[in-house]
Order: C-alpha cells, then structure tokens, then sequence
C-alpha cells in the first residue's frame, strides 16, 4: 500500500482523536451536554471525512453540521468565552482610559 498525503492526514486525524480520548477516559467522567457535544463533533467529523465518497455522506454531513451548531450554541456557557468577556474588558477600559485623557487636557 503506497502511503500519499491524503492517507497520512487520515491516520494523523485517528491518532490525535485517538489520543483525546485516552486522556479524556483516565481524566474520569464528565458530566453534562458539552463533553457529549464535543464528542459528537469529532466522531462526525471523523465519520464526514472517510464517508465522503459513499451514499451515507449527506446523512453524516447533516449530523455533523448539527453536532457544529450545537457546539456554537453551548460555547456561550464554556470557558472559551472568557476570551471575548476579557476582550471587551480591555476595549471598555481603553475607551475609559481615552475618556479620562481627554477631560485632563
């Protein structure tokens, strides 16, 4: 079996999810509808990438696309939006900051 960029990205993508789960199973149970969220999304992007050329892609890629807006529907309750929480602190204290320069002058 010739190996070409296209198998390799294949393999890549099954170790590093592979390896997810590994550390996810020792870390111990989750408990809630983010990790099944995000488990979802892998296994449905893994199954969208090696289904594509048979008759079950358009199911998976609905199920996928499903599991992604799920997935944008949660992150409101991750810490991920601690990053747009923290940059709009920093905007206010700035405009804050300019205003108080300004009135000095």
């Amino acid at each position: 079996m010739q190996l070409n960029l296209l198998v390799l990205s294949y393999l890549a993508a099954a170790a590093v999810s592979g390896g997810v789960v590994v550390v996810a199973w020792r870390r111990g149970p989750m408990v809630g509808i983010r990790p099944f969220a995000l488990l979802m999304l892998a296994v449905t992007g893994l199954a969208t990438l090696f289904l594509r050329h048979t008759t079950l892609f358009g199911i998976v890629l609905l199920v996928h696309l499903a599991a992604v807006v799920v997935a944008f529907a949660v992150a409101p309750y991750t810490k991920f939006v601690h990053v747009v929480f923290r940059l709009l602190a920093i905007y206010k204290d700035n405009l804050d900051r300019g205003a108080t320069a300004l009135s000095v002058r």
